[in-house]
């Protein structure tokens, strides 16, 4: 599978972006349509490019860790 990355209007208008797994990119606007938004734009990311973003999300949750113990030694 590879990973997409979208832009989608829903149906009250509102413009919604994320990420969605498909075997093509025919496959996830199918698929998007299924959730029932409009697919706008839909581009395969990079293999790089998902990596970078596990490792951003990585650090992110790593600080998150790092805050919750540092409060709770603040008590």
């Amino acid at each position: 599978m590879t990973s997409y990355r979208y832009r989608a209007a829903r149906s009250d208008g509102r413009v919604v972006t994320g990420l969605i797994e498909a075997e093509t990119g025919d496959g996830a606007s199918m698929a998007l349509q299924r959730e029932g938004v409009f697919p706008l734009h839909i581009d395969a990311m990079a293999p790089r490019e998902i990596r970078r973003g596990v490792e951003q999300l990585a650090m992110v949750l790593e600080k998150c860790r790092l805050s919750r113990t540092l409060r709770g030694h603040e008590a």
